[in-house]
């Protein structure tokens, strides 16, 4: 019910049962609480008011707080007052407020699918007004900056105690606003699902409302059981594999549903952090951020490539950081060591983070870590141990003004450095055993850098809402690897001597910008339009050497490549979505995209090139339209079902650093269409909730890497087509009190629906499986949280994954790389104590040794990445 008490002392509402039981004292309580005069006849209408927040009050402890339930439909902008009824109306809570307070005051409104109270911190943003919770289903409309409620006078004592019964039953935001989620939070318990906010469609709204597959992964779970890098955690994904790749120390492939055409070729998943696109559009290197600068990790699944453009015609994945907070300061410190079986050594790991107000409206937050990971893979041809050892360190720090509730700039720097002294590699050779290498000496060594730095401003100018992106990122790396299998008999030749090494000095820089304007137009449209610009500026210098094996010395070079790449992309976008119905609405979008990949002169020199060649530069510029359409329709709040077509594509790809004449010298920009029907529920106050999909992904003139049998070198060129179709379903429920189970189970049949030609040198008949993906996956998973006395409390838990076999890239014959089928179990466990959390891990409790990557298509083909072995350790976490 919403209450309204207005300066000509009417109660504009509703009278209340129970009324005549406080008539006597309101004018004492209607100037102390609700800050009005008035005589007893006006009383009479103010005693509704008084009485509601008592009865209400009374009940509080047996109903369920408002802040819970959900605004179906979006508020558009207007008078508040009548933006205040429309809350109320949506969402049942009361709303206590005086008329003069909200005259000449407009709201902007708020979008559809928040809660209660998020949905009364848009409507009130920009207002100077705020609110207090009165109780479990009733606010009070405020000036900002004022107190708490004033106590009653002497003669009000039972229902001071009533009132203040009322208040300790309130949800526990008592200032209403809502500051993005932080790592140092500790995780709330309750007998009902999460409310889980994502920023999928680039604006903040609940998961349940979101009409694409999105999962989302907490950044404290991360950190707590060592799960630093994307390969750790992926199976709480469905849909979701990533593979350790060959030649760069930690690059790894993405594959989203199947859509994956093998190693070294144009990524098929798009990568953000901060909505800031990461990377070279050339190159599968996806970034392992450290949990300590992460509040989250969303996965997109199926092509998202109108709203985030290349490269995303599989998924998306988005890291989204910590932000600045004015509300307090807060921090979190993490220290921890692990170890894994057949490992010698120890790893460890520290974390710090602070959050700094400096004013009402200025924060800053800084972060840092260090860890080391043991490695497990020894070289006895050398003597080593351990040679995959991982050293990692970085930190972030972030600052936020917002100087009115309309206008914010958020500046963010990330830095992280890795570094080892080998290759997580094992080789398949009789004389070798399972967790072994044989590589020459000086090899395996990388480092990586991975920078990103960006500026995010938003302003509101009544009822337009202004975004720039601005971003920055750096991509660094120096890697060697053991090509003697290939390159041994040409060092023979030229220099006497068997070892073939190479080494990669690579990186990108990467600078983007984005501005998009979004609005309501009437009371049915919401409109969203934006400009893209984009120029990365990539570098390869890779020399394969010739080695005196028995020193290491390097004793001249066989060949070098000088390959620079450089892209410029201009794009525009629309999103448009029109509510036909206060439950049905159909979104469309559009975005083109012209881009112009340039492939510099390729410098080729060294022992095979007395003089050096140059390779002519080829300019491949292109236009590609993708475009989406999503009708949804909301059976309740909390059941939504939709469709979804949409599309994305990967740029054209160039041969500029192979000289084959019968070569094509490029690769056309490929494409993926998706057809999805799905649907998002939750019942029993939350209790239980699902997500379930069908879809359908055609992909188009695929891109495909192979190798050219007259000069061994790779190329790139259009295969034929593809098709992915599948389903995935994810379950989450709460049977009892502080148990929570969750599992999901996908399939996935990711085919070529034509053969490859006959010119092309892999073999590739139709009905092969695509590279990487999963035919069968799932995950289940149980955690318990329960009392040990009266100021401890512990938690226990465990996960099942199974992830299906999998098919290596596409070669020149049908005996590609085979990964076998996989089930691993991870146990977890700990203590809270106040601010201090205790928690001990075992990841792959049983020690499975399979392989995961590598084999026939990698460098050498004789190499495998195989599944981390048993991992245990503990962490000590502190919070302030």
């Amino acid at each position: 019910m919403h209450i309204q008490v207005a300066d000509t002392r009417v109660c504009h509402s509703y009278a209340l049962e129970g009324a005549e039981n406080v008539l006597r004292f309101l004018p004492s309580l209607a100037q102390q609480h609700l800050g009005v005069r008035m005589s007893q006849r006006q009383g009479v209408l103010v005693s509704c008011v008084i009485a509601m927040t008592l009865s209400t009050g009374a009940q509080a402890a047996a109903q369920t707080p408002s802040s819970t339930s959900v605004a179906g439909t979006a508020i558009p902008p207007q008078a508040l007052d009548t933006a205040l009824d429309a809350v109320h109306r949506q969402t049942g809570l009361q709303i206590v407020f005086v008329s003069s307070l909200t005259e000449g005051r407009n709201s902007h409104g708020s979008p559809a699918g928040l809660s209660a109270e998020q949905t009364l911190v848009k409507v009130l943003e920009g207002t100077g007004l705020t609110f207090l919770w009165l109780d479990a289903k009733t606010v009070q409309v405020k000036q900002s900056g004022d107190g708490a409620l004033n106590p009653p006078s002497e003669n009000t004592a039972e229902l001071e105690t009533r009132l203040a019964q009322s208040q300790q039953s309130a949800p526990p935001a008592a200032t209403g606003e809502v500051t993005s989620s932080d790592s140092s939070a500790p995780i709330a318990d309750s007998g009902s699902m999460q409310e889980v906010l994502v920023t999928a469609q680039k604006k903040e709204e609940r998961l349940q409302d979101v009409p694409i597959p999105v999962s989302t992964v907490s950044a404290v779970a991360l950190a707590e059981n060592n799960h630093t890098r994307l390969r750790d955690y992926f199976h709480s994904i469905p849909g979701f594999i990533v593979s350790p790749g060959p030649s760069a120390g930690n690059q790894q492939m993405l594959t989203i549903r199947g859509v994956s055409s093998g190693a070294y070729g144009n990524p098929t998943v798009g990568v953000t952090v901060d909505d800031v696109p990461y990377g070279a559009f050339t190159r599968e290197y996806a970034p392992d951020i450290d949990p300590s600068d992460l509040a989250r990790v969303e996965v997109l699944r199926g092509p998202q490539g109108t709203l985030y453009g290349a490269n995303s015609m599989g998924g998306l994945l988005k890291y989204v950081t910590v932000d600045p907070s004015t509300d307090s300061l807060n921090g979190r410190l993490e220290g921890g060591t692990n170890s894994v079986s057949h490992g010698s050594d120890v790893g460890y790991n520290l974390r710090g983070a602070v959050n700094i107000p400096l004013s009402d409206t200025v924060a800053v937050r800084m972060s840092g870590f260090t860890r080391e990971d043991p490695g497990f893979v020894d070289n006895p041809a050398l003597g080593e141990k351990d040679v995959n050892e991982v050293r990692v360190r970085g930190g972030r720090l972030s600052g936020l003004w917002k100087p009115t509730e309309d206008l914010s700039l958020k500046l963010s720097g990330l830095y992280q450095k890795t570094s080892g002294d080998g290759l997580s590699e094992v080789v398949a050779a009789p004389t070798l055993g399972q967790l072994q290498q044989n590589y020459i000496r000086g090899v395996g060594t990388y480092e990586q850098e991975n920078q990103a730095y960006s500026a995010i401003a938003n302003a509101s100018l009544g009822r337009v809402d202004l975004t720039s992106v601005t971003g920055y990122n750096v991509f660094r790396y120096l890697t060697s690897n053991d090509y003697s299998y290939l390159l041994g008999g040409q060092a023979r030749r030229l220099f006497g001597v068997t070892g073939a090494p190479t080494f990669a000095d690579g990186g990108t820089d990467k600078f983007t910008q984005e501005l998009r304007v979004s609005m309501p137009i009437g009371q049915r449209f919401e409109w969203l339009v934006g400009a893209f610009y984009t120029h990365e500026d990539t570098t390869l210098l890779q020399t394969f050497a010739a080695e005196n094996t028995a020193t290491g010395e390097v004793v001249g070079t066989i060949q070098a490549l000088d390959i620079p790449i450089k892209l410029t992309e201009y794009a525009a976008f629309t999103d448009l979505t029109v509510h036909f119905t206060d439950r049905f609405d159909v979104q469309f979008g559009g975005r083109q995209s012209h881009l112009k990949p340039m492939f510099d002169s390729v410098t080729q020199s060294g022992a095979l090139f007395p003089t050096s060649v140059v390779l002519p530069a080829i300019d491949n510029t292109s236009d590609v339209f993708t475009y989406l359409v999503t009708p949804r329709f909301k059976f309740s709040s909390d059941l939504m079902a939709y469709a979804r077509i949409a599309s994305g594509y990967r740029p054209a790809r160039a041969n500029s650093f192979n000289p084959d004449p019968l070569i094509p010298r490029t690769a056309d920009p490929d494409k993926t269409k998706n057809y999805e029907v799905g649907v998002k529920g939750a019942f029993f106050d939350r209790i239980v909730s699902f997500d379930a999909s069908l879809y359908y992904i055609d992909w188009k003139d695929l891109q495909i890497l192979l190798f050219s049998p007259r000069n061994n070198l790779t190329y790139n060129t259009n295969g034929s087509a593809a098709k992915s179709e599948g389903v995935e379903l994810s379950l989450s429920i709460r049977p009892l009190e502080g148990l929570t189970v969750s599992t999901w189970a996908s399939y996935n049949n990711a085919v070529l629906t034509e053969g490859f030609p006959a010119t092309t040198a892999a073999f590739g008949p139709e009905r092969s499986r695509m590279p990487f993906s999963a035919r069968f996956s799932g995950s289940l998973s149980a955690d318990q949280r329960f009392p040990v006395s009266s100021a401890i409390s512990g938690f226990a838990g465990v996960t099942v994954t199974n992830v299906g076999d999998r098919r290596g890239p596409f070669i020149a014959t049908p005996a590609r790389a085979y990964y076998p089928s996989y089930t691993t179990v991870d146990l977890r466990t700990g203590l809270e104590f106040e601010s201090w959390k205790l928690n001990l891990f075992a990841n792959n409790v049983s020690d499975k040794r399979v392989p995961i990557g590598g084999g026939a298509g990698a460098f050498p083909p004789t190499s495998f990445f195989y599944l981390q072995p048993r991992t245990m350790g503990l962490s000590l976490v502190k919070t302030f």
